[in-house]
């Protein structure tokens, strides 16, 4: 597990992004997991200048981690529904100090790899525009997001409604028309076919889903661009699929 704060400015001097640094390390330092000093980091600081190239500042945290799994705490069955724990606030440096912050502890490690797991299937179905699908993996406050009524998820209001031959293999999900640069333009995301049926299955089934696409790995397609779609493709390791391409300007 690597923490990452990611930030962004335009301003023309690096000093801004120096501060966002800086305050990428504060979050950074607030998560803990397993021993104190030993969780890696990574900063990231993007400089859009007006009159210059795109530059990346980043700081990178050293430590060795903590594994999720370990011979004493076996690997929990990620197809069960999450439990919503309410872990205390605190970084627990000795027996008598505690800093501001959010640590898990091993005890909690079990759980904690649930929920990664079971997170990482909602957005994949997310993606793939299945609101409904997505909100079975997640746990209730994750469902209910900050506003009480909407599972927080950036395609969540996409519906699955869209299918595509994409690289030779099948993919289903959901698409999009926006205008670029005064150009239509249709963008498809979705997820491979035989995934989305096991991760939409009847109880669930992301560790069948994560043994699919571990047995898959090296496997995808390489290309960048598909003929008959007409337009550049991007596939991932975790089975999704992002399709761009330009529609024909309408004549009226």
């Amino acid at each position: 597990m690597i923490p990452i704060a990611a930030k962004g400015n335009h301003n023309r001097r690096p000093a801004t992004s120096y501060t966002q640094l800086a305050a990428g390390s504060a979050h950074a330092d607030s998560m803990v997991i397993g021993a104190p000093d030993e969780t890696p980091g990574l900063l990231l600081s993007t400089q859009l200048s007006p009159e210059g190239p795109l530059t990346i500042h980043a700081l990178h945290a050293r430590g060795k981690g903590d594994l999720l799994e370990t011979p004493d705490r076996p690997a929990c069955r990620l197809n069960d529904p999450a439990e919503q724990k309410n872990l205390p606030l605190g970084i627990r440096v000795s027996k008598d100090h505690v800093e501001p912050g959010f640590h898990l502890m091993p005890r909690h490690f079990r759980w904690f790899q649930q929920v990664l797991a079971r997170t990482a299937a909602a957005g994949v179905a997310a993606f793939a525009g299945d609101a409904m699908v997505a909100a079975r993996y997640l746990t209730e406050r994750q469902r209910n997001g900050d506003r009480g009524d909407s599972i927080a998820h950036a395609a969540a209001g996409s519906v699955r409604d869209a299918g595509y031959g994409l690289l030779g293999m099948d993919f289903v999900g959901t698409d999009h028309v926006f205008r670029l640069n005064n150009k239509r333009v249709e963008a498809f995301s979705g997820v491979e076919t035989g995934l989305f049926d096991l991760l939409s299955a009847e109880g669930g089934g992301v560790e069948e889903y994560r043994k699919a696409i571990f047995a898959q790995r090296g496997n995808w397609p390489q290309e960048t661009w598909d003929e008959s779609w007409g337009g550049p493709v991007s596939v991932q390791d975790d089975g999704t699929v992002l399709a761009i391409r330009a529609l024909p300007t309408c004549d009226h």
